[in-house]
Order: structure tokens, then sequence, then C-alpha cells
């Protein structure tokens, strides 16, 4: 609990902890937690907007053409149903997923680096720096989009765009550019600083490795959130 709360305000202290003690469930649940409930609330505009960028994804689909209103119709609420499901399936499963890339590609950095450390403490590592954003992000995602209201957004992958990023200095972009740059924002950045000195620290290995397997996270990030637009 002590780490958790560190990694925020003493990183240092927090990373020693994590090498003696590889704390890691209660900064997992909490980001589960959270997302669950920032994605359930956010659910609104991402309706709105999924329903007002539905045509456009069916002229852009080769088969939409043949599909009688009926069978449009029943593709739309299948998709609502989804997208109803989605904040409790991927609360659960996008932390986990995220948190086991990052410790992967954090103990190749480490085995680059020729460090000494296990598996364990670069997950606890990983786990506990997510709070930075399926924590504090997603909380600062969220007052943006209720702020703003549901009916704001005409795309879905227009929600990516309400926190500040690089997106906002390139407004005429296309939409996976757009997308891309929003993973360049203020809370990934305070990630990849907190994860590279963090896989220095506690894996004792040179900054260059542990910044750049940093680095490489943000950029898979960056190109996840690419690969959702459509």
């Amino acid at each position: 609990m002590s780490a958790l709360w560190n990694v925020l305000v003493a990183p240092d202290a927090a990373f020693d902890e994590l090498r003696e003690r590889p704390a890691w469930v209660f900064a997992l649940l909490a980001c589960m937690v959270v997302t669950t409930i920032t994605q359930f609330l956010s659910l609104p505009a991402l309706q709105h907007a999924f329903i007002a960028s539905f045509p456009a994804q069916l002229a852009h689909d080769p088969n939409a053409a043949s599909m009688t209103p009926d069978q449009r119709k029943h593709a739309m609420d299948f998709a609502l149903g989804i997208l109803r499901v989605g904040p409790f399936i991927s609360g659960i499963v996008a932390p986990v997923v995220a948190v086991l890339v990052t410790a992967i590609v954090l103990l190749a950095a480490a085995a680059i680096g020729r460090g000494t450390v296990s598996f364990a403490r670069l997950f606890a590592l990983a786990a506990n720096v997510a709070i930075v954003w399926f924590v504090l992000a997603q909380i600062v995602i969220t007052a943006i989009v209720l702020a703003r209201g549901a009916t704001s957004y005409e795309a879905t992958w227009e929600l990516y765009l309400a926190m500040p990023s690089l997106a906002w200095i390139a407004p005429g972009a296309p939409p996976k550019v757009l997308a891309f740059l929003s993973g360049v924002n203020p809370f990934s950045i305070w990630s990849l600083v907190l994860l590279g000195r963090g896989t220095a620290r506690i894996a004792r290995i040179a900054p260059w490795p542990a910044y750049a397997a940093a680095t490489a996270v943000t950029l898979c990030s960056c190109l996840f959130v690419t690969l959702a637009v459509r």
C-alpha cells in the first residue's frame, strides 16, 4: 500500500520497497475497479458517438450495400449490446494485459542491461505505475467527458482526444494519426519516466535500456489506440 502511494510522491522510495517486497495485488485491483467505473460513466458518450458514426462505418463496409434496413438495425443493436458489457470486460482484462506486457518488456530490458531482478519485481513495478494511467488518467478523462456531455462526441475515437495530448496540435490530421498522437500526453510521459527510472533502480542496470523499454511500452500503447480506430 505504501509503495503504491510512494510511486506518485516519492518514486525512489517506492522502487526500493518493491525490490525488497514486490507487492502488486492492491495496485492491480485498484486499476480494475477504477477502469470499470470510469468506462461505465463514459458509456453514454461512447454509445452516442457510435450511433452517430455508424452510418459512416457502414459506408466503408463492402457488405453493407446488400444489407436490409432490419439487418442494419440488428447490426447496430448487437454492437451497442457489446458496448454495454464492454466496461466490465475491459475493466478487468485491459489492466492485466497492460501490466503483463509491460513487465515482459521491462524484463527484456533487464536482460539486455545484465540486471539482477525477478519477473515478480518488474510485474509489481508495472502494476504500481499503472495507477498513473488506469486510475489518475481515467478519472481525468472521464471528468472531461462528463463535463462536455455525451452528445459532444460524433465518433468513438474522439473520446481519445478528451485529454490534452500531442493530438491537440494536429486537429486536421486523419483519425488514426490523432489516435496515435493522443497516446502522448502528460500521464503517459509520467508513466514512461517512472517505468524507466524504476527499472533502472530495481534491476540495477544503466538508464538507457530501462528508458528504451519504457518508451517501447508507450509506443505500443499508442499503436493499440490506433488499431482501435475504424
